[in-house]
């Protein structure tokens, strides 16, 4: 892979258009090829090619299949393969420019579009989505469903964001769906609430090092992670909301007595 500590601008032989990053980041635009299916396209630049003078371009996900049969083809063999398979090419230089923000904006929302529906046609998460749904009916009332129940949800959270603001609304709504997403495991497998509390600190370590990689962590030092998280979010929710003043009450000049 090319260096782009020495990229310098087109002078550069290693890297021309300055494209190279240590991660892979920059977005471009694929244009002026042979092939229309992936003219338009946003890709990232993974790697210069110097021997070849060509860019090493990995399509994102949703990108270069502008006819159905090829994006039919294209998810199929996703399922089939169980993970994505971006579309990889090589090109010249003149055939790619830095993408847009709008145009990155728009391909990256492309992008987990697209990711979503491969992993919503995993077979594994529909049988864990259909596991948590009929866990989280058997909790529920006689005759209320789970939509039922987030429509009642849904109502409660416009209310609660009109009373009391949107940020607290957002926040508290934030900090639950985290709670409710470190357990889901838990309850979609119908264990008690004491069950569900006591494996919390188990799992809330393990969405830790999911997600920074560190694997040093101990389940003490993520559970006062957590509690210093809780804390700054409670102070937020919990904080005075400031009242308005009535419009005329002050600093609007009076007029004239009778």
């Amino acid at each position: 892979m090319a260096d782009s500590s020495g990229s310098g601008g087109a002078g550069n032989l290693n890297d021309p258009s300055n494209y190279v990053r240590s991660p892979p980041s920059t977005l471009v635009k694929v244009k002026g090829t042979a092939r229309n299916d992936v003219n338009g396209s946003i890709g990232i630049v993974v790697s210069y090619d110097r021997n070849r003078g060509r860019y090493v371009v990995s399509l994102l996900p949703g990108q270069g299949h502008r006819s159905a049969a090829s994006a039919a083809a294209a998810a199929a063999a996703a399922r089939a393969a169980g993970q994505a398979s971006p579309l990889v090419l090589s090109l010249k230089p003149e055939n790619l420019s830095e993408a847009s923000v709008v145009e990155k904006v728009k391909a990256q929302g492309i992008a987990a579009w697209s990711e979503l529906q491969r992993t919503m046609a995993d077979p594994n998460i529909r049988e864990q989505i259909r596991r948590a749904y009929t866990s989280v009916q058997m909790r529920l009332p006689g005759g209320v469903k789970p939509e039922h129940a987030g429509g009642a949800l849904l109502v409660l959270w416009l209310l609660c964001a009109w009373t009391f603001g949107f940020a607290k609304a957002f926040m508290t709504s934030s900090l639950l769906g985290l709670i409710l997403a470190v357990c889901v495991q838990d309850i979609a497998a119908g264990a008690s609430p004491a069950t569900t509390a006591r494996n919390f600190p188990r799992r809330w370590r393990e969405a830790v090092v999911q997600s920074t990689g560190y694997g040093r962590l101990t389940e003490t030092q993520a559970m006062v992670g957590f509690a210093v998280l809780f804390l700054l979010s409670a102070r937020v929710i919990f904080a005075p909301t400031p009242l308005n003043r009535p419009v005329g009450a002050a600093g609007l000049p009076r007029g004239p007595s009778q």
